[in-house]
């Protein structure tokens, strides 16, 4: 029998820079539970979940490359000034990792059909550097040591017109995509 896959989670942000905020809705409070309940779809497929801690994001990277975790997800959500029509999930990947990309397009398809969400796609993820004119790939994609994603289910401020059932339907589809992908990569 092998050994059961570890699969890193992490929060976005934390409460004292809690990410985009929309009325009720906070990033790091919706990411905490959209994760807290990914870990329990993670469990039921026999993968052992290993939740980063919140905080700095050095400190998330060396916990999951210290932990040996197969991937490494983390859930946030969209924000715009430009609010007219933006809808829809994404799945974000380090533009020098095809294992990522490919991690990204398990998890973006089966999030997309089980959710009817509308689909932007997979991408590669990049922190814009304005004053700069430069892109950056994203920390949690480019120093994690095994394939990441940064899964954008929704823009923050459209998440009242889903209820939990759509968060179900979609941690579920993520770890079942999961699975897919670290099976079809290890077997």
């Amino acid at each position: 029998m092998s050994d059961p896959f570890l699969v890193g989670i992490g929060i976005a942000y934390y409460p004292s820079k809690p990410g985009a905020v929309d009325g009720y809705f906070v990033e790091h409070t919706v990411s905490k539970e959209w994760a807290i309940n990914l870990s329990k779809e993670v469990t039921k497929l026999d993968m052992i979940p290993v939740l980063a801690p919140v905080g700095y994001m050095h400190k998330k990277i060396d916990f999951l490359n210290n932990r040996g975790v197969n991937c490494c997800l983390e859930i946030q959500f969209n924000d715009s000034l430009k609010r007219m029509g933006k809808q829809g999930c994404e799945t974000l990947y380090y533009n020098k990792s095809p294992t990522g990309a490919r991690l990204a397009s398990f998890i973006q398809r089966e999030l997309t059909a089980a959710t009817g969400l509308k689909d932007r796609g997979i991408k590669p993820g990049f922190y814009k550097v304005e004053e700069q004119g430069l892109n950056v790939p994203l920390a949690f994609l480019r120093h994690t040591e095994s394939p990441a994603v940064l899964i954008k289910p929704e823009f923050i401020f459209n998440m009242d017109k889903f209820g939990k059932d759509v968060m179900f339907k979609a941690t579920h589809a993520i770890a079942k995509a999961t699975l897919e992908f670290l099976g079809d990569s290890n077997g």
